[in-house]
């Protein structure tokens, strides 16, 4: 496959899973009467070591959700491959970010670092995934 063809399929893939990102964080949420938030950088984290096990769960969670982001995004840009992945990792982290300052702004969540720092991850995952196999493929 060609490598236009594959950066247009790439494309089209994550508008969909943008789309699908917005959905299940903003669009499916009903708004509450007040805003909830923490805006302290890993305290997710804290509680996971004070052995609480749900934490876990959502923290692993939130990495996950955006692997697939990572892994799209490099296929839709012409450039290095150290290029793909800080463009990948900046714009998981706006992304995330606006998405986290929208469920403030509306209520429609639980708004905090943490997930940014999370989702930032998972998308860098996602790239250096997909960029070393990359380089595997090619013998590199």
């Amino acid at each position: 496959m060609g490598k236009n063809r594959k950066r247009i399929i790439a494309g089209i893939l994550l508008v969909l899973y943008i789309g699908f990102i917005i959905y299940t964080t903003l669009l499916c949420r009903e708004s509450k009467d007040y805003r909830e938030y923490n805006f302290q950088l890993f305290w997710s984290y804290q509680r996971f070591f004070d052995d609480v096990r749900p934490q876990a769960q959502q923290i692993l969670l939130n990495i996950l959700f955006f692997v697939p982001f990572g892994v799209l995004v490099p296929f839709c840009v012409d450039c290095s491959w150290k290029r793909k992945l800080v463009f990948t990792v900046a714009s998981a982290c706006l992304l995330s970010g606006t998405v986290e300052f929208l469920q403030l702004l509306y209520k429609l969540g639980f708004a905090e670092f943490d997930d940014v720092f999370d989702n930032t991850m998972g998308a860098a995952i996602g790239a250096v995934v997909v960029l070393l196999l990359g380089r595997v493929k090619r013998g590199k």
